[in-house]
């Protein structure tokens, strides 16, 4: 009957990295399933990996552990992301690196 009318097609997903892709070059706390907590400057990441450079290790007492080179976080392992208040921005931290 309506064979002129067509549904108009659903907007396409947005691509499950935009939110990580959009924060590169953010600085994170990554606390992990196991506990262990980094903070770091994330500068890529993939379907399976963040990688963070500047790193450090946290402690519990809140002691940081510097990690020499690029720190390879495998997403499946990490349990959530934070961007704490008063850690530099995006455009600020290009002027770190």
């Amino acid at each position: 009957m309506l064979g002129w009318f067509r549904r108009a097609a659903p907007p396409a997903p947005a691509h499950p990295d935009r939110l990580v892709q959009a924060s590169v070059r953010s600085r994170f706390v990554v606390t992990m399933h196991d506990g262990g907590t980094f903070e770091g400057l994330l500068v890529d990441a993939d379907d399976r990996v963040l990688v963070l450079v500047q790193a450090s290790s946290l402690s519990p007492q809140g002691a940081r552990i510097g990690v020499d080179g690029a720190l390879y976080l495998e997403r499946r392992e990490i349990a959530y992301l934070q961007r704490p208040d008063g850690l530099p921005a995006p455009a600020e931290a290009e002027a770190v690196s």
